[in-house]
Order: C-alpha cells, then structure tokens, then sequence
C-alpha cells in the first residue's frame, strides 16, 4: 500500500475556484470527507506513535542473562 503522498502525487491538481465550490453539487462534501478522512488517518498515527513512545520496552529476562 502506498503511502498518502504518493496517491496524491498520481492524480494531477486542479485548482478549485470558488466558482467552481459554488456550482458544483457534492464538491464541498466531498472535500469535507476528504479532509476529515485525513485528519483521521493523521491523528492515527500520532496516538499510535504515543502508545509505542510510552509503552515499556521487553528487558531481558535475568536468569537468561546469568546463563551467558
């Protein structure tokens, strides 16, 4: 799966005029869904990144250190 930037990068941008945000029906929605979509993924990965940054890390186990 590739990563956000990279499908962004696949499909050329077209300018979104506010002319165009006025007429055209189900764009505002769409962009809405898009961005809500993104912010979803972001905070994801960032409460994802802060459970891995507190949880503790595995030490070794003391008799398996003792044996060498």
């Amino acid at each position: 799966m590739h990563y956000v930037h990279v499908k962004y990068k696949e499909h050329p941008m077209q300018p979104i005029t506010l002319e165009r945000y006025l007429n055209e029906p189900g764009l505002d929605l769409r962009l809405h869904a898009e961005a809500r979509r993104a912010r979803s993924l972001e905070m994801h990965r960032l409460l994802k990144a802060l459970v891995e940054w507190l949880t503790p890390r595995p030490r070794p186990i003391q008799w398996i250190v003792r044996l060498g």
